[in-house]
């Protein structure tokens, strides 16, 4: 960065953290390849070329979106919402590694089947890429910040079920 800066805006922040060398908003395209909007991953952009580029970070529990972005001259998360990006396109960095397509196991997307009972899982939720729900609707003023993992459960007949955490 000159000495006569004083930030990054959105092309040099998606390619200092894609470590990829400069592109800007117009000429990511040689850089990056386009995706489905349903295949991002943290670290994918949303880019309209000549206008802005926002980095995916991930898609809330109530299915909204959120970015990374540079604007102003500060790095920061938001919330905006997809309509934020309508009309941008959807690219990933054609030198990334060491991503899956898949959602991992455990999460909103991809939840932990139980199918069958008794069932013991003995997981520790720090390990847990999933940070997505920080409340409970039944004590709504009690924070319930950081990592879980999120199951599934298909009941098909009437009986108890107990679960302990």
């Amino acid at each position: 960065m000159l000495a006569c800066t004083s930030g990054l805006d959105c092309s040099g922040f998606v390619s200092k953290a894609w470590d990829s060398g400069h592109w800007a908003t117009a000429s990511v395209h040689q850089t990056s390849s386009a995706i489905d909007a349903a295949q991002m991953l943290p670290g994918d952009i949303f880019n309209d070329a000549g206008y802005h580029m926002s980095m995916h970070h991930q898609v809330l529990a109530n299915g909204d979106p959120e970015f990374y972005e540079s604007v102003g001259y500060n790095v920061h998360l938001s919330h905006p919402g997809w309509a934020w990006v309508d009309g941008f396109i959807p690219r990933r960095y054609d030198s990334i590694t060491g991503t899956s397509a898949a959602p991992p196991e455990g999460t909103l997307h991809d939840p932990i089947a139980v199918s069958s009972f008794p069932y013991t899982d003995a997981r520790n939720t720090s390990a847990s890429l999933s940070d997505m729900l920080d409340g409970c609707g039944v004590s709504p003023n009690t924070s319930e910040s950081g990592p879980e993992y999120v199951y599934a459960v298909t009941i098909t007949q009437p009986g108890t079920l107990t679960a302990m955490v």
